[in-house]
């Protein structure tokens, strides 16, 4: 088989597909200035992206919700304002909440694939300086919160898998693992009562 350069220079290394498209977090056609227009693909050939100025954001975390039908990405401003987006065909991106934190501490730890993390209505990403995490509220994107782990530790990045949530930590190094919640309709309770750990 043989690979074939797209045209662009992908400056995240994050690709998903989700909704029958290849989606990835940002364009660059070089330059700090142009590192703002996401990409989407329905053959992982041909890729495109919308002109629209993304104003600054910049994008480090993204997932797609099958079950809800659309794409989440989260992402940073210059002024420390962590944002969150969603788009239902990866083409057109809309800001669907205000400012989940303004300071540092609360952007993303880490960029890569699974920044982001998403599973029956919940979206969540490990925070910069402080150790937990940040999740949406029962499924609604508009409200976050900051939730903790106990032992109190550093979020590096998640996934979904076999309905249970995984966080890798990073000081110490170790997993987080929820309980299976097959049978709830959003996990609306992560608290450090509920998440178990093992640490390498």
């Amino acid at each position: 088989s043989q690979w074939y350069m797209s045209g662009n220079v992908q400056t995240r290394e994050i690709i998903k597909f989700g909704g029958g498209k290849w989606v990835s977090v940002e364009r660059s056609t070089g330059g700090w200035s142009n590192y703002q227009h996401p990409e989407y693909s329905s053959d992982g050939i041909n890729w495109y992206y919308n002109e629209t100025s993304q104003g600054g954001f910049y994008g480090v975390g993204l997932a797609y919700a099958e079950d809800q039908g659309y794409w989440g990405m989260i992402g940073t401003y210059s002024s420390n304002q962590t944002r969150f987006k969603t788009s239902t065909d990866g083409e057109t991106w809309t800001h669907n909440s205000s400012n989940i934190s303004s300071s540092s501490s609360g952007r993303p730890r880490s960029t890569g694939p699974y920044v982001l993390a998403y599973g029956h209505g919940t979206f969540l990403y490990g925070a910069s300086s402080f150790n937990g995490f940040f999740r949406n509220m029962n499924g609604d994107i508009t409200s976050w919160t900051a939730s903790y782990t106990s032992p109190q530790n550093q979020i590096i990045g998640g996934a979904f898998v076999k309905n249970k949530f995984l966080l890798a930590s990073n000081s110490p190094r170790g997993l987080y693992f929820t309980k299976d919640m097959s049978s709830e309709t959003y996990p609306t309770n992560l608290s450090s009562s509920r998440l178990h750990h093992s640490y390498n």
